[in-house]
């Protein structure tokens, strides 16, 4: 698949784009995971998500948007 490199603010993001943004971009303090080294401070797992009421099955699920600590990034704006 080509992507037009020259587009400016209406393409996706290459994958190598998007894992850059993630992981803190130049902001990075080299943590293990996008925002911080403790996972289950940064992200839903099957560890972490059992009991809750969000519909879940066998851990699987969608989960509201803020639950967790935000990446590097986030403080950027």
């Amino acid at each position: 698949m080509n992507q037009d490199l020259s587009a400016n603010g209406y393409r996706l993001p290459l994958e190598a784009e998007w894992e850059f943004a993630a992981r803190g971009g130049n902001q990075t303090g080299g943590y293990a995971y996008a925002g911080g080294n403790d996972l289950s401070a940064v992200a839903w797992f099957l560890d972490n998500s059992g009991g809750e009421v969000c519909d879940l099955q066998d851990g699987r699920g969608t989960w509201p948007v803020g639950g967790k600590a935000a990446n590097e990034l986030a403080c950027m704006a």
